[in-house]
């Protein structure tokens, strides 16, 4: 079952999202070692009104278990969404501003991550399908970034049927930012 998630899914979801984010958390919080990362990164999920929230968030739950989760949001609130980020991020004491990945004109598919022990069995699937299907209720097309290098994640998102639409830099790092049109 997807869901939207709840403040106090913080602990789970952001667990799993790192997944996803690898050493892009130590970006997004402007934290050097892990455990404060995910400590940052816990708050802001449990703050309203920026893209790691947890109203931007949805959740696959098995057994009752968080076993799935994925970020979207309308790319059209993407500058009030990182407003609020980088406000936070000054209030921290921290110099630097978060990059925006998406364009207005889309649905944005931030994030999505699945445990380990539950791949293989469709729920990334379904939670893209059901990112899509917020994309297509807004009449606006699907995008995301894969990194040029992951060759597995573009091959899945190419039976999914994104296309590439262009080359994207954030943080030093080259990704294919990549369309599904409604």
């Amino acid at each position: 079952m997807i869901r939207q998630a709840k403040i106090e899914d913080a602990k789970a979801a952001t667990k799993l999202l790192y997944l996803a984010m690898d050493d892009m958390i130590y970006d997004l919080t402007g934290q050097k070692n892990l455990k404060s990362a995910f400590s940052v990164y816990e708050d802001f999920f449990k703050m309203q009104k920026n893209r790691l929230s947890f109203e931007n968030t949805y959740v696959y739950v098995k057994n009752n278990e968080i076993v799935g989760a994925i970020v979207v949001y309308d790319g059209n609130e993407i500058k009030s969404l990182d407003s609020t980020l980088n406000e936070n991020i000054q209030k921290l004491g921290l110099k630097y501003k978060i990059i925006p990945e998406c364009d207005s004109s889309d649905v944005y598919l931030d994030s999505l991550a699945v445990d380990e022990k539950f791949r293989g069995r469709g729920i990334a699937k379904e939670l893209i399908n059901f990112a899509f299907e917020i994309a297509v209720k807004r009449h606006k097309p699907l995008s995301l970034l894969v990194e040029q290098n992951n060759k597995t994640a573009q091959a899945v998102y190419d039976k999914l049927g994104f296309k590439f639409s262009k080359n994207k830099i954030l943080y030093s790092h080259l990704y294919f930012y990549l369309k599904k049109i409604n």
